[in-house]
């Protein structure tokens, strides 16, 4: 791929040089995991023709085979084969499903954070004051406003142990790890969110290459740093982006609270941001916002 002159009647160099560039992360993991080159092309197949189907109809219509193959290269035997097959399920699991709420709740909720906006130490249990009625807010009562008392805070408590999101303070009180749901170890939930996120940004870039009502993607780049720089600078994006993730946080708590009664609640949205920071081999005098 020396040549970046793109040829008639053949894939734009730089869009391939980009996917070779993606690319490379995942290969990494792959080995990482004992995945075979094999198995992401048969992976890769089932993407391709996923995708042509459910996204290149013509009039409404459900693409032949061989329509599928003409804009895959997936051989027309394979096609059939895998149009046949049951899709991987791709579930949340039960962990996140209720974690992110929790999560959203524990750092907007004005009954679950302090004067400073943080999130609250809660003790285990609910307590009952001298009256009978309930005392300080709980990791209970929390749990307990979001599922419905449907799962107990104890098997969540302990799910949140094991995973790094929670931990228990001097004072016997339940401490937020992360200001999001951020599992510290438990493989499903890291998997999850890695296809969720990396997805969505790749989803945003794609439709910013061809639309022209582009969505937010942006980023700042600097090279010829040091470590210490580095350092510095990843905490202060560590900071910056928190501010504004709890932000937007409780702004879409508000409006998906006040949406309730809508019918039209079919749409969803991803807000993140990312730090990345390694050594280069050659440094060339350059700075870019993008």
């Amino acid at each position: 791929m020396t040549d970046s002159v793109d040829v008639p009647g053949q894939p734009p160099r730089k869009i391939l040089i980009a996917i070779r560039k993606i690319f490379k992360p995942l290969v990494r993991m792959s080995i990482s995991f004992g995945i075979p080159i094999s198995a992401l092309i048969e992976l890769l197949k089932e993407v391709f023709v996923e995708v042509a189907e459910s996204e290149y109809k013509i009039d409404d219509k459900r693409p032949t085979d061989s329509r599928v193959t003409l804009l895959t290269g997936v051989h027309r035997k394979d096609v059939r084969r895998l149009r046949n097959q049951q899709l991987p399920e791709d579930s949340v699991p039960d962990v996140i499903s209720l974690g992110a709420l929790v999560v959203a709740k524990w750092v907007s909720d004005p009954d679950y954070i302090d004067s400073n906006g943080q999130p609250l130490a809660l003790m285990r249990n609910v307590s009952s004051g001298s009256d009978g009625t309930s005392g300080a807010p709980s990791f209970e009562s929390l749990i307990e406003s979001v599922s419905r008392k449907d799962i107990r805070s104890r098997v969540v408590l302990d799910e949140w142990l094991r995973l790094g999101v929670v931990e228990i303070n001097t004072s016997n009180q339940v401490n937020l790890c992360s200001d999001a749901f951020v599992p510290q170890s438990g493989l499903d939930e890291k998997a999850y969110f890695l296809g969720k996120n990396i997805h969505d940004h790749l989803a945003v870039i794609v439709h910013n290459l061809a639309e022209e009502n582009a969505m937010l993607e942006r980023c700042v780049y600097y090279d010829g740093l040091s470590t210490q720089a580095v350092d510095e600078l990843h905490i202060q994006a560590t900071t910056e982006t928190m501010k504004a993730l709890k932000n937007i946080n409780q702004l879409a708590l508000r409006l998906q609270s006040e949406n309730q009664s809508s019918i039209n609640k079919s749409y969803r949205f991803n807000f993140g941001a990312y730090f990345y920071g390694a050594k280069v081999d050659e440094i060339p005098a350059s700075n870019e916002n993008s």
